[in-house]
């Protein structure tokens, strides 16, 4: 049972294959749903909801793949839900994702007022990086509502597993995870699933979570290329020069001519810069940015142009 609908695909192809039954949970999936579950009636249901009100009426359920709304009140009640339907007789094999960086100690909230206020940090759409505890401008997931703080109680997916497995000992639940791809998780009993925790870590799964990885930089890396490529034939070092000392030779003959009448220097200063700045060079210069600041000292204008080119 996929939470979060980015692995379903795969899933149901395993299901066709081998046997079985995919019940994936998201209320707004990325995908024609309708259209899968009807290519797969025997394989595929959509349940478009959110977890926490779908999973306890689900109780056939042996794999859970929680990759959903990445906030500690989530998922920690996902577990506690799956343990009140199952027991801990039978409590499945529960497998996660994105359970390290960047939200393993920060929830994620994609609809925050579905959380209770209680349990719901202050947040923010900004980004994330690896370097930074605080939420930065450049940076990863910058359009999601991101939590301000990092670590802290009740807060991220790793810590809700924790806290739910620290609460829970009697399944006697180990977490196991893979440090790669955002974090691949798993929390099972090893007397219950011998076979899934020692092929969890054996040289074939770890390989093919390479592959994955070195996929994903291939992917990104003829991306990146591409988007280089396309900007060097924007950017002519020659010529954005030249445009830059025309611009402020321009710049200097404004002030001069209007050294004597000073209430005319802001007005002039504008029609310059506009004059040569917007479709020559801002459009095919996306590297060069150009301030311009005016104040009122002691009764005359004064410009301050700080010019960066970016390289």
């Amino acid at each position: 049972m996929p939470i979060g609908g980015l692995n379903t695909a795969k899933l149901i192809q395993y299901a066709n294959r081998f046997g079985g039954k995919v019940y994936s949970i998201d209320p707004l999936p990325g995908f024609d749903s309708e259209e899968w579950e009807r290519e797969n009636p025997d394989t595929f249901t959509m349940c478009r909801d959110l977890s926490l009100n779908v999973i306890k009426t689900i109780k056939d359920a042996q794999c859970f793949l929680i990759d959903g709304d990445h906030n500690w009140y989530t998922v920690y009640n996902e577990l506690c839900q799956i343990y009140e339907a199952y027991g801990e007789d039978n409590f499945p094999l529960v497998m996660f994702h994105d359970i390290l960086w960047p939200y393993d100690r920060r929830d994620l909230y994609y609809s925050p007022e579905t959380i209770p206020a209680i349990y719901r940090h202050d947040y923010e759409k900004k980004a994330m990086a690896p370097s930074s505890k605080n939420l930065v401008n450049e940076g990863i997931n910058g359009y999601l509502f991101n939590a301000k703080e990092y670590g802290g109680e009740k807060n991220g997916v790793l810590t809700a597993i924790e806290d739910f497995v620290k609460e829970h000992p009697t399944p006697n639940l180990d977490i196991y995870t893979i440090d790669v791809l955002h974090g691949l998780g798993m929390i099972a009993s090893k007397e219950k699933y011998p076979e899934a925790v020692e092929h969890f870590y054996s040289a074939s799964a770890l390989k093919g979570a390479m592959q994955i990885c070195e996929s994903e930089r291939l992917d990104k890396s003829v991306k990146i290329n591409a988007l280089t490529k396309k900007y060097r034939s924007f950017w002519t070092p020659k010529k954005s020069l030249r445009q830059v000392l025309k611009w402020v030779r321009c710049i200097r003959i404004s002030v001069r001519d209007t050294a004597r009448k000073p209430h005319y220097l802001r007005e002039n200063t504008i029609l310059t810069a506009t004059a040569i700045m917007p479709h020559s060079l801002l459009k095919k210069r996306p590297n060069l940015f150009v301030l311009i600041l005016w104040t009122d000292i002691a009764a005359y204008w004064k410009i301050l142009a700080y010019m960066t080119v970016m390289k």
